[in-house]
């Protein structure tokens, strides 16, 4: 990818991410909450999405498994079961925001929830194996 075509995710990702604050404000979200969860989100959208998958932002609701399931267990240093779980209800949220907004549609939704609702249990497990210190004891 050129630097112009990731300038362009940057971008549209900014203004999808400022539509979401404001969509949380309305829904009556403190202030705290709204910066935690667009932070959350710019974290998804921008490293994840458009930098590594080199992809537009509806298309990071087919990737909670690859992102919470595999790229966060290894990557993030602050990776914990709790971590991951408030990671799922900011891109559930932001996912609903962009649907309600018709920036994706009610099939990139769905997937995104049905995902996480039958995997999250199973990615908390493997982010909880990979911070135990022992985990090769338990796999041999």
């Amino acid at each position: 990818f050129d630097d112009e075509v990731w300038r362009v995710f940057d971008e549209e990702n900014e203004a999808y991410l400022d539509e979401f604050g404001k969509w949380l404000k309305d829904a009556g979200t403190s202030q705290k909450a709204i910066e935690e969860h667009k932070t959350t989100m710019y974290a998804f959208l921008y490293f994840f999405v458009a930098h590594r998958m080199e992809l537009p932002m509806r298309f990071g609701a087919y990737l909670a498994r690859s992102y919470l399931g595999s790229y966060y267990i290894s990557n993030a240093l602050e990776s914990s079961p709790a971590s991951m779980r408030r990671i799922a209800e900011s891109m559930e949220m932001f996912y609903q925001c962009m649907l309600e907004a018709g920036h994706v549609q009610q099939e990139d939704y769905d997937f995104l929830v049905k995902d996480m609702d039958e995997h999250l249990d199973e990615w908390c497990s493997l982010c909880d194996l990979n911070n135990n210190p022992d985990w090769r004891y338990y796999v041999r």
